[in-house]
């Protein structure tokens, strides 16, 4: 997991009363602002962009998960063989 640095980190509060000057330093440093209730980070600011980079990799690496899994079950033998899917798919 990235870094977050302490000056990425804005109390909500600060954030509505300023979030004008806020986004514009999200927008032009190209890193999130991070919002905290009670001194805690609960929530991310980023932009369109930066959001459109993490979700397409997020789906890469769980896709990766997928192929895994579904190679793990190939060498421990969780297959079936597709003949014999069909073949009960038509008795049903």
């Amino acid at each position: 997991m990235a870094q977050i640095e302490h000056h990425d980190i804005v109390p909500v509060t600060a954030f509505i009363r300023n979030y004008k000057t806020h986004l514009e330093r999200i927008t032009e440093s190209g890193r999130p602002q991070f919002l905290a209730i009670d001194g805690v980070p609960k929530m991310a600011v980023l932009t369109m962009d930066d959001y459109a980079r993490y979700a397409e990799a997020r789906e890469y690496l769980e896709s990766i998960r997928d192929i895994r899994a579904g190679m793990e079950d190939i060498e421990a033998g969780r297959v079936h063989d597709m003949e014999d899917v069909h073949d009960e798919m038509r008795a049903l």
